[in-house]
């Protein structure tokens, strides 16, 4: 089976997802509170406005509800946009994403793998020791998987 990137991208945006979101010109922005990239930053696809007055807004935004002012650059922005973020308004890239797909029935057959609740402590203890986060970062986790385990089970 191929899977095109924009379908990825759009699976994988929409499954992580963010407590609050805005547009601004031509971005989409998500906060969660400044916990984790993915959801404090601005994405787009093609190629939105990258004129400074867009840079002041994004950047407000996100600072204001606590994050960093991040854009994620991927595969459905257009090449002048990544260079005008990367050149005008002086990013630099850090912290690269790896996506990989492959068959469930794969890894849940293995009998490598376990499958737990996400309110499970364990599973919280562990998701806290692989991104750096204390154990106050729960309630934040909580929320976001939430939604995800929402979505599967929806």
């Amino acid at each position: 089976m191929t899977v095109r990137i924009a379908d990825l991208e759009r699976a994988l945006y929409d499954t992580w997802t963010s407590d609050e979101s805005t547009q601004i010109a031509g971005w989409t922005l998500h906060s969660n509170g400044g916990f984790t990239r993915r959801v404090n930053c601005a994405t787009a696809v093609g190629s939105p406005d990258t004129d400074p007055d867009a840079f002041g807004a994004i950047s407000a935004w996100l600072t204001e509800r606590g994050g960093a002012p991040i854009v994620r650059i991927t595969p459905l922005l257009s090449a002048e946009t990544v260079d005008a973020v990367m050149n005008s308004w002086g990013y630099v890239a850090f912290d690269d994403t790896v996506v990989m797909t492959g068959p469930v029935t794969a890894v849940a057959g293995s009998g490598d793998t376990e499958v737990v609740p996400v309110t499970d402590e364990g599973f919280l203890s562990d998701i806290n020791v692989l991104n750096q986060r204390s154990p106050s970062s729960n309630p934040a986790w909580q929320r976001l998987l939430g939604r995800i385990e929402d979505r599967a089970t929806g």
